[in-house]
C-alpha cells in the first residue's frame, strides 16, 4: 500500500515543483491509501483557494483510494513513520510505503 500525505497531493494539485515525482503515484489511484485527516486537509484548502467545485472534484478522486480512518493506534504508527522517513523540504517525497 502506498500513503501520499496531504502535502503531496496538494504539490501534485497545484504543479508544483515535486508534481512530476507524484505523478505515478496518483495514475494509480486505487493503490493508494487515503487517512481521512488527508482528506480532510486536502478539501480545506483547496475549497479555500480555488473554492467548492474544485473542492468536490479533488475529494471525489480521493475517494477512489483506500480511505482509512485516523484511529488512535494509526495515528502513532504514522508519526512513527513520519519521523523514521522524514527528510528537510526539498528533499522530501511525502509518500510511505506501508
Amino acid at each position: 500500500m502506498i500513503l501520499v500525505d496531504s502535502c503531496g497531493w496538494l504539490e501534485f494539485l497545484a504543479d508544483g515543483p515535486l508534481a512530476q515525482a507524484y505523478e505515478r503515484y496518483f495514475e494509480r489511484l486505487g493503490e493508494l491509501v487515503t487517512p481521512t485527516i488527508v482528506l480532510y486537509e486536502v478539501y480545506k484548502k483547496i475549497k479555500r483557494e480555488r473554492g467548492e467545485e474544485d473542492a468536490l472534484l479533488v475529494a471525489a478522486q480521493m475517494h477512489r483510494t483506500r480511505l482509512v480512518q485516523l484511529t488512535p493506534s494509526i495515528a502513532l504508527y504514522a508519526a512513527d513513520l513520519s519521523l523514521k522517513h522524514f527528510r528537510p523540504p526539498g528533499n522530501e517525497s511525502r509518500v510511505f510505503y506501508i
